[in-house]
């Protein structure tokens, strides 16, 4: 029996495509690229291929700066820019269940 933890790792792995990323963070990729684009998430790793890659760790790191309310300075807040939640650490507070 595999335990959920190893099911998690991997599921995600460590570099994760883009598809992957916007799965992991719960949009479409047009809406992580938008949101990739406006400074949001990471840009991808440069592995020297035509396919993005984006490694977990910093997709993570970027999820825990906007449950703190920090933004780097590239960085926008996604309440302000997209509307997101009524509370500064709910992402879709104010969100139709789909």
């Amino acid at each position: 029996m595999t335990s959920p933890e190893l099911l998690l790792r991997a599921r995600w792995p460590a570099l994760m495509s883009e598809e992957d990323a916007a799965e992991y963070l719960g949009v479409s990729v047009a809406q992580f690229r938008r949101e990739r684009d406006a400074g949001i998430w990471p840009r991808p790793v440069d592995r020297g291929c035509r396919r993005n890659t984006y490694w977990k760790k910093r997709v993570d790191e970027a999820i825990e700066r906007l449950n703190a309310g920090d933004h780097a300075e590239n960085e926008i807040d996604l309440h302000e820019a997209f509307g997101y939640g009524g509370h500064p650490n709910s992402l879709s507070g104010d969100a139709a269940a789909r």
